[in-house]
Parts: structure tokens; sequence; C-alpha cells
């Protein structure tokens, strides 16, 4: 059966087995143990495949991935704008399926050659998602079912309808037997009786009311500076034939540009940039930081730790590159948001989404400056616990919670970071990472499973292999 998929692949003359065959695959053996044929693990998707074919081929016409044709099927608030008078029948017509659902299914059709993947333009990683000749044909046929080999996630699936439930629900679902059971996403996010740890903002660290709004100034031209080391680096690469990574690290140019050092003596502050590389590589770097330093009128050998509390440094590393800088910037500048996305070039809700990740840490922001008072907070937890049962999963529920135009979505979903952070538990290595912001009021190492990998069964079960028997030595 696997062989067959992959011939197929490259000569789509290959014909299936219509039966199991023995010392094939794990496929084959499942089947015949089960004494089941292959068609027995085939699904009919013609419905759904029918939906995700129009919005392939008609809304995105073959210029997307996978991800925006299944959101538009679901109904995602992200893909809303795309909405058309001919195409509205399909927008949200299949949110009764979960995103991994969708997903094993437009993995299934595109192995059985009912999607193809396409590069267009330059193009290097990714790939646009198009109906096949085979797709289409099967669309003017007008044929209803389609039936296509199960995936064990695209069973589980099915076997349990898989429809979004409402939130909170605990209601269990029989599996049938032989069918592998997938955890979906979680479907609630109940915040707990007692305030574990209170979240304290910007103003309770003084030092960082001292700052001025320099740093937002300098943001684009740290940016600009990252793309030309980037260069340099790209350079030095064609030079010695080898990979860019074989240089310096994405990390080490982040750096580089952020710090800025003048002299090779100044690398050294550089973590994750070993001794050969600095002294093969460095002055490289070097020569390119002071010109354009010297061109731009910044300052070198710069370090945020001086500004920054010490108890906030490592919390902060845990952040992307990206989050890290839009944080600090309005950690050190308090400045307004509508600027702030000016200066980062991100949308504004991009900028709040950004500040909302590190809230969710326990890292403070200026609360005054985004428009957020201690009553709103109160207010959003009253409402929660009185009408959702302290479920703060879903934004749009908690919203009209709330009295009306009380708050815009993303003040709510800053407050939200908030609530989550003060009243959920979580893993004791995420207490020991996070800044110690106040005391805690309960201790609980509780393990949350929104945020926590989980064990796969199999490994939990695994016997370990036999260590093997040393052999004897022979002397003559």
């Amino acid at each position: 059966m696997k062989g067959t998929l992959l011939l197929s692949h490259f000569d789509p003359s290959t014909v299936a087995p219509t039966q199991p065959r023995a010392d094939c695959c794990d496929n084959c053996d499942w089947q015949m143990n089960n004494q089941q044929s292959s068609s027995s693990k085939c699904i009919d998707v013609g419905q759904e495949a029918r939906w995700l074919f129009r919005v392939i081929d008609e809304v995105y016409r073959g210029f997307s991935g996978l991800t925006k044709p299944i959101d538009f099927v679901r109904g995602s608030e992200k893909e809303k704008s795309r909405v058309r008078e001919q195409y509205r029948n399909l927008f949200g017509v299949g949110k009764e399926r979960s995103e991994k659902w969708w997903k094993a299914l437009g993995t299934q059709l595109r192995i059985h050659g009912w999607l193809t993947e396409i590069r267009k333009g330059d193009m290097a990683y990714g790939a646009c998602v198009n109906i096949s000749e085979k797709a289409k044909k099967w669309c003017l046929a007008n044929t209803r079912e389609l039936m296509i080999e199960a995936s064990p996630l695209l069973l589980a699936a099915s076997a349990a309808k898989n429809k979004v439930t409402v939130a909170g629900s605990r209601n269990s679902t029989s599996v049938a037997p032989g069918v592998v059971t997938v955890e979906d996403e979680p479907k609630s996010r109940v915040l707990g009786l007692k305030q574990l740890r209170k979240y304290l903002p910007a103003s309770s660290y003084p030092s960082l009311q001292k700052e001025s709004t320099d740093c937002l100034q300098t943001i684009p031209l740290v940016e600009e500076l990252r793309r030309i080391l980037d260069n340099v680096r790209m350079e030095l690469a064609k030079e010695l034939d080898c990979g860019p990574f074989q240089i310096a690290s994405n990390k080490v140019l982040d750096q580089l540009a952020n710090v800025r050092p003048d002299s090779m003596a100044g690398l050294e502050s550089i973590s994750d940039l070993p001794v050969e590389r600095r002294q093969r590589f460095g002055q490289r770097f070097v020569d390119c930081i002071k010109q354009f330093v010297a061109a731009n009128r910044l300052k070198t050998n710069v370090s945020d730790t001086v500004a920054v509390p010490t108890e906030l440094q490592t919390v902060i590393s845990r952040l992307t590159s990206s989050i890290q800088q839009t944080y600090k910037a309005h950690l050190l500048s308090a400045a307004p948001i509508i600027d702030l996305s000016k200066m980062r070039c991100v949308s504004e809700s991009t900028t709040w989404s950004y500040l909302c990740s590190a809230v969710e840490l326990g890292l403070p922001v200026h609360l005054d400056v985004l428009g957020i008072t201690e009553e709103m907070i109160r207010t959003v937890l009253r409402s929660a616990r009185e009408k959702l049962g302290g479920d703060v999963f879903r934004l749009k529920p908690l919203m009209e919670a709330l009295p009306k135009d009380y708050m815009d979505y993303n003040h709510l979903k800053l407050i939200r970071a908030i609530l989550i952070w003060e009243y959920e538990e979580s893993t004791d290595s995420e207490k020991d990472a996070s800044p110690e912001n106040g005391s805690s009021t309960q201790t609980s190492s509780t393990q949350n499973g929104s945020q926590s990998s989980k064990v796969p069964s199999w490994m939990v079960n695994a016997v370990p292999a036999p260590q093997p028997k040393k052999k004897k030595k022979l002397f003559l």
C-alpha cells in the first residue's frame, strides 16, 4: 500500500492493489489481521472535497497554500475580507470539522493526486496549492462520491464526527475499535478559582520611567543594519563555499545589530559566536557596523541589560526576536501603539498580539499608555465567571458577556492575557523562569494541558530494548 503511494507519485499509471498482501507493509498487515480490504479503510469525502476544490480554484485561484482555503471553509475571521457575493455560501460551510481534520484531508487529497503543489516566481521554500486535472474532471462530472483512503488521523476524526463543541463541555465520544484516537485542540481555557500570582505593570519598575523615546527612533535603522549584516554573511558564505549558518546564526546577527560592537574586543559580548569564527569573520562584521553607525549617527556597544531589570531579562529571551524588539521598544519608551506600529512597519493588531505574548509570560507593560485600568480587568473577570464559568478560550463569547461597546478586542486580548497569568495554573519550569511579580497566593505544580507538551502513549508504554550481551574475548 505505502509502496504504491510512492510509486504512483512518480508514475500515475501505477495501480493500487485491491486486496492486502502479506509481508508488504503495516497497513496490509493490519487489514489482513482484521480481515478487511483496502476499501474498508476508505471514506466518502465528496462534499467536503468539492467545497475545498471550489475555494482553492475560485476564491484563491491557486495563489495560496492549503491553510488559507481551510480557514475560509471554516469561516475564520482572518479570511473574511475575501468573501464576495458569489462565494458567500462557501465561507464557513465546513466549520463543523476541525482544522486538524481539514489538514488531514488536504494531505490525503494531495497524496492521491487530487491537489498539486506548484512553486511560483522566486518561491524558495513554500508552494502554492491548486486542483489537478483529475479533480477538475471530477467536478465537471458532478459526481457526489469521492472515496479516498483515510489516514489514521482522518479515520479518528471521522469516527468521532469531530464537530466543534461548546466551550467547556466535557462530553466524551466513543471511538470505533481499531481506530487510532487523536486528541483535538483544547476547546476551553478555564481560569482557576484562586489568584495564583499578582500581575505587576511597568509602573512597578521605577527604572523604566527614566528612559527616553530615542530607542523608538532607532528601530528602523536597526532593522536596516540587520539586513546589511545578512548580506555580509551571504558574501562570506559564497567566498568560502559554505552555508550561511556556518558563518553566523540569525541570533548572532540580531545581537550584532542591537549591540553594534565597534571593535574585535567588543565582539566578546556577543553570545553564541565561537572564538574561531570571531577571529575569522569578526572584522568584516565590525567594519560593516562602523561604517553604518558613522553614516546614521547611532550609538555603539549598546547594552539594554542596564535599563531592563535583571529579573526580566531571562523571560524576555524566551520571546522571538521580532517580539523582543517590539516589546523592548514599548517597555523602554512607553510609546503609544500607533507610533510603535509605524516604526516597526506592522499593523496595530500585530503589535497588540506581540504585547499579549509578553504578558502571558508575566512581563510588565505600560497599562496606562495602553488605556487599561484595574476596573476594566475586574469587569472582564466578573463577566467571565458569571456568564461563562470562567472560560476565556474564545474572545467573541467573552466580548458578548461584557457591556455593549465597553472595550475593543485588542484591549480584551491583553486583559485576558493578564487574567491567564494571574489565575491559570502553570508548570514549575514556567514559574522558575517567570519574573517575581509579587507574592504567590498558591503554589501549584499541576501541568496545564494547553501549554505543556504531552508524551505519546507509545513512548509511555514502550518496553526498553534488551542490551546486547558482551562477547567474551579469546586469548590464544
